[in-house]
């Protein structure tokens, strides 16, 4: 039987005991004192008085006993609940871990795509100025058979000493 099933059961046994109780208590009381002395009903206060003690004197010690059994069925449900509960946390915190580290693990990625990223459109543009370079250093000095990193070279050369005589 589950916990969650135990508990509307058990507390329904208890109301339903301390009824019974209550109706047989009230049953005998009103066999003894009405069937078999045949008393009547009294206009006496003092009379009631004594009824009212004989109910209390017999069903409140009882309505007692099972308001600590109640009392004590909720603590133990309680405290099952909070270690379901604790449990559920500590996944809870496991999964947020692992969550973290997902996200530290993809900010890195990131990172590392964002440098590659720079450092390749870096290249394309060294790429760009190098081959416009070139192309300007081919119609400027027309030599043939000279590596491009000869003719960078000579390119610069040519550059320097044309900006130093201006």
């Amino acid at each position: 039987m589950s916990s969650n099933h135990y508990k509307p059961v058990f507390l329904r046994v208890i109301l339903a005991c301390c009824f019974i109780i209550f109706i047989a208590t009230l049953g005998f009381y009103i066999y003894w004192f009405g069937f078999k002395n045949q008393l009547l009903i009294s206009n006496n206060p003092e009379h009631w008085s004594m009824f009212g003690d004989y109910m209390g004197g017999v069903i409140n010690p009882i309505f007692g006993f099972a308001s600590l059994i109640a009392l004590l069925v909720t603590i133990r449900l309680q405290a099952q609940e909070l270690a379901a509960t604790r449990e559920e946390l500590k996944r809870s915190a496991k999964a947020q871990e692992n969550s973290e580290k997902a996200l530290v693990e993809q900010s890195e990625i990131f990172s590392q795509q964002q440098f590659e990223t720079t450092f390749f459109a870096l290249l394309d543009q060294i790429n760009k100025f190098s081959t416009d370079l070139s192309m300007v250093f081919e119609r400027q000095v027309p030599q043939l058979g000279l590596s491009l990193g000869v003719k960078t070279h000579n390119l610069l050369e040519w550059i320097f000493t044309k900006q130093f005589r201006l």
